[in-house]
């Protein structure tokens, strides 16, 4: 498996991704209904300056990803912060696909100077709070999101 950053070529995978996502959190309400406007976000989000995508790639197929947007800290403004946009893993995709994006988002905010902070779905495998806790993170909050 190859861990690598996104390119546009990586767009319909992406989209791919987020549809399978989609279909799996209590909250599809808040992404795009339509395919076209899917991929538009997609694009739009590949496009972002601050913003990093990265790829596990497994015999040529895109198996899971992370996005990371980096912005100044809320409270210590020469401090970046790293805050995930989103991340997925296939069904089928190896075990060690989350750690090793989850993993690699991390060198990349350590890199850049910056605090991570990551998301646990309520919809989320409660498995991935040991995946979390394994990369030294820490739990701190629960977010409420809604669509007005």
């Amino acid at each position: 498996m190859i861990i690598r950053p996104a390119t546009d070529d990586d767009a319909l995978a992406i989209m791919e991704g987020l549809q399978d996502f989609r279909s799996r959190m209590a909250f599809a309400g808040l992404m795009p209904e339509s395919w076209d406007a899917g991929v538009e976000a997609v694009a739009g989000v590949l496009a972002l300056d601050g913003v990093s995508v990265t790829v596990a790639e497994r015999d040529g197929r895109v198996v899971g990803m992370i996005a990371m947007c980096y912005l100044p800290f809320l409270w210590d403004r020469e401090r970046l912060m790293a805050e995930e946009l989103f991340w997925w893993a296939a069904p089928d995709a190896p075990k060690s696909a989350a750690l090793r994006l989850i993993r690699a988002a991390l060198r990349e905010a350590k890199a850049r100077g910056a605090i991570a902070i990551f998301k646990r779905l309520t919809s989320s495998p409660e498995k991935l709070r040991s995946v979390y806790e394994r990369c030294g993170l820490v739990e701190m909050e629960t977010t409420y999101a809604g669509v007005f």
